[in-house]
């Protein structure tokens, strides 16, 4: 395959080629990984794991696993961490230094999408403003009347993470928690609108909760002069991993790429042994690909037809359980514009896209 036979497809102002990303996930965290993920030729574009703005700490229970069986087919992953340890600012100088050298000849465009959360919106209003001040001491805030602007970094607002305890739900659960957070991000869209704005969503199990997060989005949609209806919001990530998983000991491959922190002896010495590999979490792989694909499929049957032009238009990254070309069609086809992966990632590296995108 050669490079100009790749697919595209643009994110507002986002061009992404190939149609092939990593999600936001644990094997995006240090400017290792997202080098490597910056110079893969099968990735259009790089998205960080997702950042606070002082850093997730860590901790013992902080972890991923593999199930036991590592074959593709039935990759299975767990995993309880929470976000980067990195604080955002670290991500914003990390990705300065990447475009300080020359971009990758496959996609001289080729985008960063820095994942970011928060529940308090006076933070996320923080946030938001260190990376529109990124973008402009970068240049990637163009003229607002440049017509088709093609610029290289987004934000996605994680409201998905299952694993951060009963004070912190995911808020695309609870539109109380979601619409403050979604008003900021509208705001900093019509003050620049070239900002790319995507949503990671957790898994939705009845017609209700799709209807519900539609709804909440079509709120923010606004009449403009120039350009009639406009919805801030570029995308819709579907799916992250479905929390209160559980596995076994025996259920996991312990040779397997962990995050699990190593015990000391004398802390292995004064604990029971745990039945458990992990304590509950999102679980990911194979056993989510058939509910992400539902997820894609549901959002985006909804909204083809729904009335507003400008919700039509959002797209959809399809992510869960994409192992090989095969599931990158059936993300496609389920209606999926571009697709992500993360459990295959964190089991062969950036290889991974290599071999996804050359059994499509």
């Amino acid at each position: 395959m050669s490079s100009p036979t790749l697919p595209s497809a643009s994110l507002h102002t986002l061009n992404v080629c190939p149609t092939l990303i990593n999600s936001s996930c644990a094997w995006a965290s240090d400017l290792d990984d997202l080098t490597e993920l910056y110079e893969c030729e099968w990735t259009g574009a790089v998205v960080c794991r997702t950042a606070t703005w002082n850093g997730f700490k860590e901790g013992e229970e902080h972890g991923v696993v593999f199930g036991k069986d590592m074959s593709n087919a039935t990759l299975t992953t767990l995993n309880t961490y929470g976000y980067s340890p990195h604080p955002l600012s670290q991500y914003l100088a990390w990705i300065r230094e990447l475009f300080a050298n020359a971009p990758p000849r496959s996609n001289p465009s080729k985008p960063f999408i820095i994942s970011i959360t928060s529940n308090d919106p006076r933070e996320l209003k923080e946030m938001v403003a260190s990376i529109q001040t990124f973008r402009k001491d970068m240049g990637d805030i163009p003229s607002p009347s440049s017509p088709s602007p093609t610029c290289r970094i987004g934000i996605e607002l994680n409201t998905s993470c299952p694993n951060m305890g009963p004070s912190h739900p995911p808020p695309s659960y609870i539109p109380t928690l979601l619409l403050p957070l979604l008003t900021v991000l509208a705001d900093a869209f019509k003050a620049d609108r070239s900002l790319t704005l995507g949503l990671k969503l957790p898994p939705f199990v009845h017609r209700g909760q799709f209807d519900a997060m539609i709804g909440a989005t079509h709120m923010f949609t606004f009449l403009s002069p120039s350009t009639g209806e406009v919805n801030p919001f570029a995308y819709f990530a579907s799916t992250n991993t479905l929390g209160s998983g559980l596995m076994f000991n025996e259920m996991v491959h312990m040779e397997a790429p962990s995050f699990i922190p190593n015990q000391t002896s004398s802390e292995a010495s004064s604990q029971s042994p745990s039945p458990y590999a992990l304590s509950t979490g999102g679980l990911a792989g194979a056993p989510l690909h058939p509910l992400s694909l539902g997820n894609v499929f549901t959002f985006r049957s909804l909204l083809a037809t729904y009335p507003s032009s400008a919700m039509r238009g959002i797209k959809i990254v399809g992510i869960g359980g994409v192992v090989d070309g095969a599931g990158w069609k059936r993300m496609e086809t389920a209606g999926a514009s571009i697709v992500g992966c993360a459990s295959i990632f964190g089991k062969e590296g950036v290889e991974a896209f290599v071999f996804v995108a050359a059994h499509l």
